[in-house]
């Protein structure tokens, strides 16, 4: 029952306000708690993106490293002598790839050099070098005969 003076109107009042404060509080915590979870959730998703665009992009390159090297080989196969001008015409690039091996080699590449075997690399290249040696002979003799066919008129 109240009082005449009104205090246990002030003290219900007191109490229903330390409450709202205290849920106030509990729900500010609930808050701050739930902030973290979706920052630290949303940095786990984008490391996860980064990570997939990373890897997407190694792949196209893997791909577009091998149609180059496939297109190579059915420009091999289908030449008479065995070997394609514009297949030894890469000569220039036996240095870059060669380069680029060492660099792998000495860990300055390591995405290539996990997925790189390098004696294989540097093997294929020596074949690729024989190839355009043999290639480049041919040609050097047949310029020779040329010279000699056209001396002779």
């Amino acid at each position: 029952m109240p009082s005449l003076d009104g205090s246990s109107d002030r003290g219900d009042l007191q109490g229903e306000l330390l409450t709202a404060q205290g849920e106030v509080k509990r729900l500010a915590e609930e808050n701050a708690t739930l902030k973290a979870r979706l920052r630290s959730e949303k940095n786990e998703r984008m490391k996860a993106i980064d990570i997939f665009q990373e890897n997407e992009q190694d792949l196209l390159e893997n791909f577009k490293t091998a149609i180059d090297f496939l297109e190579d080989v059915k420009k091999t196969l289908n030449h008479p002598q065995g070997a394609s001008p514009q297949v030894m015409g890469r000569h220039g690039t036996m240095e870059d790839d060669l380069l680029f091996i060492k660099e792998v080699a000495q860990g300055l590449h390591p995405k290539a050099a996990a997925k790189m075997d390098v004696r294989k690399s540097l093997a294929d290249l020596t074949r690729n070098f024989d190839v355009w040696k043999t290639w480049f002979r041919e040609q050097l003799r047949e310029a020779y005969v040329e010279l000699d066919a056209q001396a002779a008129r």
